[in-house]
């Protein structure tokens, strides 16, 4: 049977085009890659949330103390780029540090609602027509859409590989659900 957490070691280091060293997962690393006003220090074990939109769950962790991470957009700073720095999550991801994750991967072009539809169930990575003739938003939102799944699903992978804990939120019925790798690590547990 093919070993899912093997993949892990294998894909990260093509996607990140670089392998970190173990003095890059310092804390002084981390936070020189985080907004440097976040109020509370982070030390040993802590949560992370990517994805957060407003960051409510970051905001709501920080309340009740819980050692938070900096929340992680795909737009809102650069520093914070998901796909930009996503050898950096990975990374920490790994290292153990982080005890449960949020991820609450966007679904703009993963929805059944909206028209037009940018993917069927037979064209999950997307319609054919709007590669074709789609407008080049539509074609940003599908290519955008399979990028930011698969580094969820790597991620997840990572968050797996330490036997740390995670948190996926999609709609009930969001595409995203089907895409195949991400099936098959969500049916690994």
């Amino acid at each position: 049977m093919f070993h899912w957490l093997g993949l892990v070691s294998l894909l990260l280091p093509l996607w990140a085009g670089m392998v970190l060293g173990p003095e890059d997962l310092s804390m002084g690393f981390i936070a020189a890659r985080t907004v440097l006003e976040w109020p509370l220090a982070v030390s040993g074990y802590c949560l992370l949330s990517i994805f957060d939109g407003s960051g409510a769950v970051s905001l709501g962790m920080m309340l009740t103390s819980v050692p938070t991470i900096c929340p992680w957009e795909l737009d809102k700073d650069a520093r914070l780029n998901v796909l930009g720095n996503a050898h950096v999550l990975w990374k920490l991801a790994l290292s153990g540090r982080v005890c449960f994750s949020w991820l609450a991967t966007p679904c703009r072009s993963w929805t059944l609602a909206r028209r037009p539809m940018l993917r069927s169930w037979k064209e999950i990575y997307g319609l054919p027509s709007v590669a074709l003739e789609g407008t080049d938003l539509q074609k940003r939102l599908v290519m955008e859409g399979n990028a930011l799944t698969l580094f969820t699903v790597m991620y997840v992978l990572c968050i797996m590989k330490v036997g740390m804990y995670y948190a996926l939120e999609n709609p009930l019925h969001s595409l995203m659900w089907w895409y195949p790798m991400l099936k098959m690590v969500m049916g690994f547990r």
